[in-house]
């Protein structure tokens, strides 16, 4: 902190006594350090070069037992009987 201001008024309310108004400023200081980084080939190039990805495969349907897919169409039925009688 530095110093920047400081005021001491004498009157009759500071005749034995000292009132003071200090006003400081913050310094704030720093270290700093130049580095230079060279540009260097990564020692793992696979995370740093492109990787062939190969062909894309489709994901299969996955086998629905039948007991799951009967609730699965019996959920889907009810949905559109109360459309159609609900006259949405």
């Amino acid at each position: 902190m530095l110093i920047e201001n400081i005021t001491a008024p004498d009157d009759y309310t500071t005749l034995f006594a000292l009132k003071a108004t200090v006003t400081l400023t913050e310094i704030i200081t720093a270290k700093t350090q130049a580095v230079l980084i060279e540009n260097k080939t990564s020692a793992e190039p696979q995370k740093t070069g492109t990787t062939k990805k190969g062909t894309i495969q489709p994901i299969p349907k996955k086998n629905v037992s039948k007991p799951v897919q009967a609730k699965v169409e019996e959920k889907v039925i009810n949905k559109s009987t109360l459309k159609v009688l609900s006259g949405i």
